[in-house]
């Protein structure tokens, strides 16, 4: 089984036996699912930028910082974020 097969397959077991808890609780047969939102980020807040599967074009890196701290936030940049494998 392939990575893409095996993510695909995990969530949809994931999300039928949540279904099946789901409509077993519900007399409708409705999903009620909660959402959870993470905090909002405020100026000032902190943004990693890592590259855990490619090198990153220096280039492009560049514009993404100048872009994030533009919007007001500050960068730190991962340890491994100019290697090459």
């Amino acid at each position: 089984m392939n990575r893409r097969s095996f993510v695909i397959n995990s969530i949809l077991t994931t999300g039928g036996i949540k279904m099946l808890k789901t409509k077993a609780n519900n007399s409708n047969n409705t999903i009620a699912c909660k959402k959870k939102k993470p905090k909002q980020l405020l100026k000032g807040d902190t943004i990693a930028i890592i590259s855990p599967g490619s090198h990153v074009n220096q280039e492009k890196l560049d514009k993404a910082i100048t872009n994030i701290q533009s919007l007001g936030f500050k960068t730190i940049l991962g340890k491994s974020i100019n290697k090459k494998y």
